[in-house]
């Protein structure tokens, strides 16, 4: 599996939310997991809502304050460009966003989504994020 790394653009509100759902995800899997793990998984709760849904999210104010200044790294598997990719198309095809988001903006919105999914969604797709890591190795 390769991975690389991602830049997350965070304010301090975007940072506590982040880290909101990394200790979150950590309690749910009952594992200290890498900071990419969870990005990857908020990424992946993102991806499973309708296109109107996604772009609401993207343009909450709510979602729009965790973006900031200060640059953070997170270290993710390659294979969650497919993720960014999919939901990028996805909203291309149904013409909702007047403009497409980047990679950036869905990072943020996927943190938003993470906030709001109940427990079990959560663990879904930490597994769904296990086995797509493993079938890439």
């Amino acid at each position: 599996m390769k991975t690389r790394t991602y830049r997350l653009r965070l304010s301090d509100l975007g940072c506590e939310a982040f880290l909101a759902c990394h200790h979150r995800l950590g309690k749910i899997s009952h594992s200290f997991v890498p900071h990419g793990h969870t990005q990857f998984v908020a990424l992946l709760l993102a991806d499973r809502l309708p296109p109107a849904v996604l772009a609401d999210v993207l343009d909450h104010s709510r979602t729009r304050s965790f973006s900031g200044p200060t640059r953070y790294h997170v270290g993710m598997a390659d294979i969650s460009e497919d993720v960014i990719y999919r939901m990028t198309r996805k909203l291309e095809r149904s013409r909702i966003c007047y403009k497409t988001p980047g990679a950036g903006d869905l990072y943020i919105a996927a943190i938003a989504v993470m906030l709001e999914v109940s427990d079990q969604e959560v663990r879904e797709a930490y597994k769904l994020m296990q086995s797509l890591v493993s079938a890439a190795i």
